[in-house]
């Protein structure tokens, strides 16, 4: 993945990194199960591509698209 590549030359020389995508990129920000639409729909708005990059890099704020549920995760 470029991104990865692009935050490994940067993250020793940044005090934060601010994360902003179209999709969501943690499992915990799909929109809520049982729902009759989403349900189907969190496969194709949702990557756990990039779920690891929090545990691996100093992310301090993320800004996600495609769910229309506003939640936070610490």
């Amino acid at each position: 993945m470029e991104f990865r590549e692009d935050l490994e030359k940067i993250a020793d020389r940044v005090d934060y990194i601010l994360l902003v995508t179209h999709v969501v990129a943690l499992p915990e920000l799909t929109a809520p199960k049982p729902h009759r639409v989403f349900d189907f729909l969190n496969a194709y708005i949702a990557t756990s591509e990039m779920a690891d990059l929090f545990d691996n890099f100093l992310i301090s704020y993320a800004f996600m698209g495609h769910v229309h549920h506003r939640l936070s995760v610490s």
